[in-house]
């Protein structure tokens, strides 16, 4: 079977995917890992296929709106929720075109 596996976020998300693929890979199925450029290396060094997925959640998350929604913890007012879905709306549409 061809796989295909989707990760976005950072190295606690996306780290533990290559260790599933691995496991998918040694029962025989052909994996490879759709992530962001920054974790291409993560990727391949397990010996998986790496495919390019677009976007950068470090960048969004620099981002002013990303900075704003980190400083909010876990607060949820009215600014950190809209600085939340700016950070989200960035990533999405960079993902959009991706899958």
């Amino acid at each position: 079977m061809r796989i295909v596996i989707m990760a976005v976020g950072g190295r606690g998300d996306v780290a533990p995917l290559t260790g599933l693929g691995v496991r998918l890979r040694e029962a025989g199925h052909d994996v490879a890992l759709a992530v962001e450029e920054s974790f291409a290396e993560l990727v391949r060094g397990v010996g998986l296929e790496y495919r390019h997925l677009p976007g950068d959640t470090r960048a969004a998350l620099a981002s002013r709106s990303g900075q704003e929604w980190q400083r909010a913890g876990t607060r949820l007012s009215p600014r950190a929720i809209r600085a939340n879905l700016a950070v989200t709306r960035e990533v999405l549409r960079a993902l959009g075109s991706g899958v």
